[in-house]
């Protein structure tokens, strides 16, 4: 029975391991994490399924990143439309043309309006399907926003 976990574990690692940029460590910290904290076998499970969903669904494969004694995951929407379907919205898509990513703070200095609209307006572009919002929580002051062709 540990043998057949064991092989499991081996290619969901090789699986993991094509997905896994910039640090290969995570994968050695995700594996510890799944040993020490859960069932291997259904931690193996839901990871599999996780990437079968994501091939089975033409959606782009997780993201697996090592944040010092931590790891985080970052899965991607299915939709790709890039076009703005409002002319507010323009000026953030011709930032995010020169720019990588773009921040709460800097998308208000461009629309030239309050916070709240700011934030009303970058959920609802993320809402839409045109950007990835990317933080470690719903309220992290820390968040970027990014094209979901921009990312792997």
């Amino acid at each position: 029975m540990l043998s057949s976990v064991l092989q499991e574990e081996e290619k969901i690692a090789n699986a993991i391991a094509d997905s896994v940029t910039p640090f290969p460590q995570a994968l050695e910290g995700i594996l510890g994490f799944i040993r020490r904290h859960t069932s291997i076998s259904s931690s193996i499970k839901g990871l599999r399924r996780m990437l079968d969903t994501c091939r089975h669904q033409q959606i782009s494969m997780p993201k697996f990143e090592e944040l010092d004694h931590f790891f985080r995951v970052t899965l991607y929407p299915k939709s790709t439309k890039t076009v703005p379907s409002a002319s507010w919205q323009e000026p953030i898509f011709q930032y995010l043309q020169k720019h990588d990513k773009i921040t709460a703070k800097i998308a208000q200095e461009i629309w030239q309006v309050t916070r709240r609209t700011t934030t009303t307006r970058l959920k609802e572009i993320c809402q839409e399907g045109l950007l990835i919002e990317i933080s470690t929580s719903p309220k992290d002051p820390q968040k970027v926003f990014v094209l979901p062709t921009h990312r792997n």
